[in-house]
């Protein structure tokens, strides 16, 4: 990683670091039995790093991936990209049966297969067939080199079994969206976890991982997804410079700490 690309990408880290630092006030002072527990220091202190941490949410990730993908992996990088396209009745049914069908295990999920599928029916749509309105079209990542495009939802690494079916689902259907206005392109739709919170073991809270081929790239973990941004080996190098940025916040961040 050059000292251009590390320097954009402390940028991302601090602004909203820095803006929390500046503006943060507790919503409310009263946590009977929090502070009970761990007293009034340590309970502000709490509430004033969660505030600060989530602040930063999923945003600075797909910042900062956008910034990767297109600095270090060639892509045409977009974040927060409204999805357009129309899914007709045809095709949802095909869609919810392929879902129900991966979820009683009547079928194992085939990513690639699945896809070639989809686009083969909306292919054989008339325009004046399409009814059917999906809401959730809001890209966290879109990713583009050539003819092919990765629409990739940066997610919670800790999602339960009703957010992996509803991820499922949504994937499905950001394939039929797409084709619905191109079909000489190829559309990879894939969720990404920017770290494991199982690290070094393996990721285990997969309660929705039989809905998803896990040999494709349907679910980046981790290196799988940085590393893949970026063609290289780069999520190593990653974490040391947050902890370097972590570094340099330091000091502001223990002032605010004492002057609560």
């Amino acid at each position: 990683m050059n000292i251009q690309l590390e320097n954009k990408i402390k940028e991302i880290i601090k602004k909203p670091f820095l803006k929390k630092i500046e503006s943060y006030k507790r919503e409310s002072k009263y946590s009977p039995f929090k502070e009970s527990l761990v007293g009034e220091k340590y309970s502000a202190i709490h509430s004033f790093v969660h505030s600060v941490t989530t602040s930063a949410g999923m945003s600075m990730f797909e910042q900062i991936a956008a910034l990767i993908a297109e600095e270090k992996g060639g892509f045409k990088a977009y974040t927060q990209y409204e999805l357009e396209g129309s899914i007709d009745n045809k095709t949802e049914n095909k869609i919810f049966t392929t879902f129900k069908n991966i979820q009683s295990k009547a079928k194992s999920p085939d990513y690639l297969d699945d896809i070639e599928k989809i686009k083969k029916i909306v292919e054989s749509i008339n325009k004046s067939e399409i009814d059917y309105d999906y809401p959730d079209t809001t890209v966290d990542l879109f990713l583009k080199k050539g003819n092919k495009e990765y629409y990739i939802d940066i997610t919670s690494p800790k999602p339960n079994k009703k957010e992996f079916e509803a991820l499922k689902q949504k994937l499905l259907r950001w394939t039929a969206l797409r084709y619905s206005i191109r079909k000489d392109i190829e559309v990879f739709p894939s969720i990404a976890f920017p770290f494991n919170p199982y690290f070094p073991k393996p990721y285990k809270r997969f309660s929705g991982s039989d809905l998803f081929s896990l040999d494709s790239r349907e679910v980046l973990i981790q290196e799988e997804f940085w590393d893949w941004l970026a063609g290289e080996k780069i999520y190593d190098e990653l974490v040391a410079l947050f902890l370097e940025t972590g570094n340099e916040l330091r000091e502001k961040l223990e002032d605010k700490i004492n002057s609560m």
